[in-house]
Order: structure tokens, then sequence, then C-alpha cells
């Protein structure tokens, strides 16, 4: 081993003793420096912006998708859709302000904090939900007005047979079943409208489900109705 070499080491090692002796080497120490520190938190922070401002871009796109399908809607109301996108574009607008205060940021620990605010307050699952909700209630208590319509007319018609002399005690059992169910029906369905209204969409679909049944029971004894309105 040449002696200059061996100079060399020894003159490295003096370095790294002195170094360890003040508190670590050179190389630990510039990875520390304050330089180092702002660098790191200035990538953090801009690796963060940018995933915020594609989750808004996300959470914008599907608001935009939902407002389209709104509108698109059978059976729920008119009233009830022009509330559903009054939110749809509050949303929106609050979403842009949102990529604003993003966009100037200067504290990372402070825009992950407005993004977790962000998802619990935008929530596009919940709209469709609600939607989706309101258009079945619609469509079912449009049914009830129908069917309430044709249960007058039996009534009347039963009326008229009666006053001839005919027996309809028996049809006159299966329309108070018919107009029970109709009844019941539209309890279900307002119970489902206050289930939508808290979120709580499990049970609004429960509900709507059950007023269903109580129409297809409804159908089942106007076809009763029918055939024994035949026979007399």
């Amino acid at each position: 081993m040449s002696r200059k070499f061996l100079h060399f080491s020894r003159f490295i090692l003096s370095i790294l003793s002195i170094a360890a002796l003040f508190g670590g080497s050179p190389v630990h120490a510039a990875a520390n420096s304050p330089a180092k520190v702002q660098e790191k938190a200035y990538v953090q922070l801009m690796r963060l912006k940018t995933n915020a401002n594609k989750n808004i871009a996300s959470r914008l796109t599907s608001l935009h998708t939902l407002s389209t399908r709104i509108r698109a809607m059978k059976g729920l109301a008119e009233s009830e859709k022009t509330k559903i996108l009054g939110e749809i574009q509050a949303n929106v607008t609050d979403l842009a302000d949102l990529k604003v205060k993003v966009d100037r940021e200067t504290d990372s620990a402070s825009l992950v904090s407005d993004m977790q605010n962000a998802s619990t307050t935008y929530k596009v699952s919940n709209m469709v939900s609600r939607a989706s909700i309101e258009a079945s209630v619609g469509r079912v208590t449009s049914i009830i007005g129908m069917m309430s319509n044709i249960g007058v007319k039996f009534q009347k018609r039963l009326s008229l047979e009666q006053s001839k002399g005919k027996n309809v005690s028996s049809l006159e059992s299966v329309l108070a079943d018919f107009n029970a169910r109709l009844k019941d029906a539209a309890l279900q369905i307002s119970e489902a409208r206050t289930a939508a209204a808290t979120l709580d969409f499990s049970s609004a679909q429960t509900d709507v489900k059950n007023a269903t049944a109580d129409l297809q029971a409804a159908r089942a004894d106007i076809s009763v109705l029918l055939r024994g309105l035949r026979a007399l």
C-alpha cells in the first residue's frame, strides 16, 4: 500500500472523527440542512396539491354526470329535480372555491385538513341514492293516485249493483282491502321520503319495496273485483 494512500486514509478518518465530535458527519448534516428540509416540504406540498386537484376534478365530473342523469329521470317531480340540481350546483361552486384555496395553500397540514373536510362534505353517492329513491317515490305516488281513482269507480259500480238488489258484500270486502293497501302504500312512501332526507337510504329503499308490495296486492284485488262484477 503506498504512503500517499495511507496519508489520504488517515486524513479522511480524522475528518470523520472531528465531524462525529461536533454532532455527525458532513453528509448527514447536509441532508438535514434547513435548505434540504425546506425542499422536501415543498416537494410534499406539490404532490399533495396534484392529488387534491385530481380529486376535485373527478368529483366535478361526477357532479356534472349526475346533473345530466337527474334531468333525464322519469318519475322525479320537477320541484324535486330543481331542488337536487340546486344542491349539485352549490357543490360545484364549493369545489371550485376549494380548488382556488388548494392552489394558494402553502402548508401541507392545512391542505390535508381541507381535503379531509371535503371528503365528508361532497358525497356524490348520497345524491345519486337520494335521486334514485325520489324517482321511485314519484312513480309509486303516481300509481297510487291512478289506483285511487279506479277505487272510486269500483265503489260507484258496487253501489249501483247493490241498488239493483245484488249481493255485493264479498266485493265490498275486497274493495276495503284494496283501499287499505293504497293507504299503507302512501304511508310507506311518506316514510321513504323522510328516511331519504336524513340519508337513511337503506330504510328508504325498504319503505319503497313495502309500498310496491302493497300496490301489487291492490292490483290483485282489482282482478278479483272485475271477475266478481262480471259474475253478478
